[in-house]
């Protein structure tokens, strides 16, 4: 579903795209995105971000484009050369 599509019915959408912030001119549209990068985009891999979901529901605004990273990902990402925060 597309961020024009998805605005109609939702405030947020989840997505496993990490490029549809660039694909998309999000601040054109009343929707937040939250991103999910794990390992891979297999429930098992992504469970352990619900939590960080759930929070982030309750102020994401629109517009606002967030990546939430599993603990895996994220040292992947690090031997990378790439920092993010948790």
């Amino acid at each position: 579903m597309q961020p024009v599509q998805a605005q109609q019915q939702f405030d947020v959408l989840i997505s496993t795209d990490s490029n549809l912030k660039y694909q998309q001119q999000l601040p054109n549209y009343n929707i937040g995105l939250i991103v999910l990068r794990g390992k891979t985009n297999t429930l098992p891999s992504l469970i352990e971000l619900v939590p960080q979901i759930l929070d982030l529901l309750e102020t994401i605004q629109p517009g606002e484009v967030h990546y939430l990273f599993t603990a895996e990902m994220l040292e992947i990402e690090k031997r990378r050369g790439r920092l993010f925060k948790r």
